[in-house]
């Protein structure tokens, strides 16, 4: 039904625009304890069928050694990565409310590494890093939306940085297929 919908959207835009009104840190804090916010988007990429199984059938041919995501929002595709992989996950949320509430979240979680920053800055960090692998990560690609898109400058910093290494793009268009979910920016 669609006025269900709609009003249990506005009903979660008020509920997130009454919890903004705290500080990001105290947001977060509030969040935790309202179990919606683990799986806001209906799973793991978005709750994408077929985004989960492309996963799957990627992790099972290459050997990863990390895996690295833009974009954590609430970690329900990072806590889903770091399960499925064994692998450690290094994520990246520019957005403060939602970077505390996943480093809380994961503080438990010794294979989930949460930073706040910019994700092109981030990756020039990892890619300095001498300690991290250069060669069989999985990057997932998903801190693109609003006004700055950093994509381009991504896919740069990771060719130019790592060998053998897989990118997936979430948000993008298949054409002829409508499983897949994807923003427009015109």
């Amino acid at each position: 039904n669609k006025r269900m919908a709609a009003n249990w959207f506005y009903g979660l835009w008020l509920l997130e625009k009454i919890i903004g009104i705290f500080p990001p840190r105290i947001a977060a804090r509030i969040e935790l304890h309202i179990s919606f916010f683990r799986n806001p988007w209906g799973g793991p990429f978005n709750g994408q069928a077929k985004r989960v199984e492309l996963f799957s059938q990627v992790l099972k041919a290459v050997p990863f050694r990390a895996i690295v995501e833009t974009g954590t929002y609430r970690g329900t595709t990072t806590q889903f990565m770091s399960q499925a992989s064994s692998l450690p996950v290094y994520s990246v949320e520019m957005n403060r409310r939602y970077f505390h509430y996943a480093k809380l979240r994961f503080r438990d979680e010794s294979r989930i590494y949460i930073s706040h920053d910019e994700s092109r800055k981030y990756l020039e960090r990892l890619a300095a890093k001498e300690s991290f692998p250069h060669s069989y990560v999985l990057f997932y690609l998903d801190s693109h939306w609003g006004n700055d898109l950093p994509l381009r400058e991504e896919l740069k910093i990771i060719s130019s940085h790592w060998k053998n290494s897989v990118i997936i793009i979430d948000d993008f268009k298949v054409p002829g297929d409508s499983g897949y979910g994807y923003d427009d920016y015109g």
